[in-house]
């Protein structure tokens, strides 16, 4: 579990880290909400959110801290600490099937 305030700068780190296909899964303390940060390419994420509300957004890596302002604001508004778990092998069948649910 990180803090809020430092869960942008967590993930800017973890990205260039991690390879094509991962996902990172974004919850709050309770569970109830989520955000998916998915690497596609070595530039390109997509960022699912499930909780208050259903979108989903593919950026440029330049772009995530931008994004994640806006919807940790949004998805996490009163939550302290944030768990963040790592998925491998995701892929776009896995993403069209949760859009889907």
């Amino acid at each position: 579990m990180v803090n809020k305030a430092t869960l942008i700068d967590t993930l800017e780190k973890k990205i260039p880290k991690i390879v094509v296909g991962t996902c990172l899964d974004i919850r709050s303390y309770k569970r109830d909400r989520k955000i998916l940060v998915v690497k596609q390419s070595d530039d390109e994420l997509l960022v699912i959110e499930e909780g208050f509300s259903s979108r989903q957004y593919t950026i440029p890596i330049t772009g995530l801290r931008k994004l994640m302002k806006v919807l940790v604001k949004h998805e996490f508004p009163r939550s302290n600490k944030i768990r963040i778990y790592t998925e491998e092998n995701w892929t776009e069948e896995e993403v069209t099937r949760r859009m889907t649910i």
